[in-house]
């Protein structure tokens, strides 16, 4: 009996650009989309007897996709489910994150403006442990539900089990926790000035950052490690002290300061827009983008002497290949 005997919605040789916001990718060995817990769980099982690798996907950003595509099952969490009460939100992980915000403004719940426009997914946000404007989903989660895909079991972890930290959490460290939902816990606030506050940020990212095709925010933002590197740091550019909030340095400053905004690599660019992004002109490959990161990384490197991490994730790149 083969798997798609067993599990009847898997589908094979599915083009994963078409479910990634960068729109690159090779092709999935197999592809399945699920709806709920109980789905999940007969799905490892069989995966588990089969076994397949398989890799979790949510709205497909903060992701780079190999052109040869991925040799595993891709598994969707596709789950949309959002109830609320008091003050308490459960959200499937496949909730799109801009959904999520609007629905707490219509409650009248302060604490997801900062998600509007975002186009990630709860699962995906609660992973890495998303955030912008200062604000981050770690301070708002109570508990995730996830999936333990070694033991089968169902596991509710509290926010402080989940290891939160800079675009950071126990879910990234072990792949083997599937992330089914999450509970948030929201205050009360004025409706106006929540939807006040969230069209100022959804005004903010339509006019700096790009419309075209990316993976948002390419790399991590540069943390400042010690008060020894801080002081060489704005001793040998001056410049960066006044761009620093927090020991943090923002990775476009940095980018554009090496001389890269407007870069061209085959077919994708670093945006001329926001210097941390780059952009899909149509044509582009995960070879191009590739490239254009290890160019982004030397350079800033031999300009700055600083290592700079990528915040999105690689998938289906293998030892033998780009």
């Amino acid at each position: 009996m083969d798997i798609q005997t067993i599990l009847p919605k898997i589908k094979r040789n599915i083009l994963l650009r078409d479910y990634t916001t960068f729109k690159v990718g090779g092709s999935a060995d197999y592809f399945i989309d699920i709806d709920n817990q109980d789905e999940l769980q007969k799905t490892i099982t069989v995966i588990k007897k089969f076994k397949k690798p398989f890799f979790v996907l949510g709205n497909g950003s903060n992701l780079l996709v190999s052109d040869s595509g991925y040799r595993g099952i891709v598994i969707k969490m596709s789950g949309d489910n959002i109830s609320f009460k008091n003050r308490l939100i459960y959200a499937d992980s496949g909730v799109l994150l801009p959904s999520l915000s609007l629905f707490a403004l219509e409650k009248g719940l302060t604490g997801m403006e900062w998600a509007g426009g975002v186009p990630g997914t709860v699962g995906g946000a609660v992973r890495g442990n998303a955030g912008a404007f200062g604000d981050c989903i770690s301070d708002i989660v109570t508990r995730v539900r996830a999936l333990n895909s070694n033991t089968g079991d169902i596991e509710e972890i509290e926010n402080k089990g989940c290891h939160f930290g800079y675009r950071k959490s126990i879910f990234k460290k072990n792949p083997n926790l599937i992330i089914i939902g999450a509970e948030l816990t929201l205050e009360m606030g004025d409706r106006a000035e929540i939807k006040k506050k969230t069209e100022k940020y959804l005004d903010y990212r339509k006019e700096r950052h790009p419309v075209e095709p990316s993976a948002g925010s390419i790399f991590k933002n540069y943390v400042i490690k010690s008060d020894k590197e801080r002081e060489s740091l704005f001793s040998k550019f001056p410049e960066l002290e006044k761009v620093t909030c927090d020991n943090v340095i923002s990775a476009g400053f940095l980018i554009e300061k090496s001389g890269l905004k407007g870069l061209v690599c085959g077919g994708v660019m670093v945006s001329k827009l926001h210097s941390n992004f780059i952009i899909n002109g149509g044509d582009g490959t995960a070879l191009d983008i590739k490239k254009i990161i290890t160019t982004i990384k030397k350079r800033v490197g031999d300009i700055f002497g600083l290592s700079i991490e990528e915040e999105i994730q690689y998938v289906g790149f293998y030892k033998d290949q780009n």
